[in-house]
């Protein structure tokens, strides 16, 4: 990862001297307030690499399918954020985008946990409970035959 740093900044710095040449180079070398900006950019990647250093600890914590439904969350936490502040106004297809992801974020963690989502209404019989409903609904033939076939026939 370290090394795509370094292409990228040379790759950016070729597009720069190609689209605007050598003028915001030569105005930064004449800029009173150089020492502060070289500041403030340092205190910017400082923090870039926490947070790239923290989203890794995120990854090995939760793995790659719940880190990735964490920034999903995010992004619909950002724009509830934009919402509240600044009176931003979303479209019936984004509410319907946001309620999905949060509906899939939630089924995944209840999936994730051990436990069905509620949503879907779905129950986990045990072996014992399946015999009994099936001794009930068909009543005098044998189901051991159901578990053979469920079985691959064992």
């Amino acid at each position: 990862m370290t090394w795509t740093c370094g292409v990228a900044a040379l790759i950016m710095a070729l597009w720069s001297a190609m689209s605007e040449g050598v003028f915001p180079y030569r105005q930064f070398k004449h800029e009173a307030h150089w020492r502060g900006l070289l500041v403030a950019l340092s205190i910017s990647c400082v923090n870039a690499a926490i947070l790239n250093f923290s989203q890794c600890l995120v990854v090995k914590h939760l793995g790659a399918v719940g880190a990735s439904l964490v920034a999903q969350t995010k992004s619909v936490l950002t724009v509830m954020g934009g919402m509240a502040l600044y009176n931003e106004q979303l479209t019936s297809c984004q509410h319907l985008g946001f309620a999905l992801v949060m509906v899939g974020v939630y089924a995944y963690t209840r999936m994730e946990t051990g436990h069905p989502p509620k949503v879907f209404n779905v129950e986990i019989m045990s072996e014992q409970k399946a015999k009994g409903v099936l001794a009930k609904s068909f009543p005098g033939r044998d189901t051991a035959s159901c578990y053979q076939i469920q079985d691959g026939g064992s």
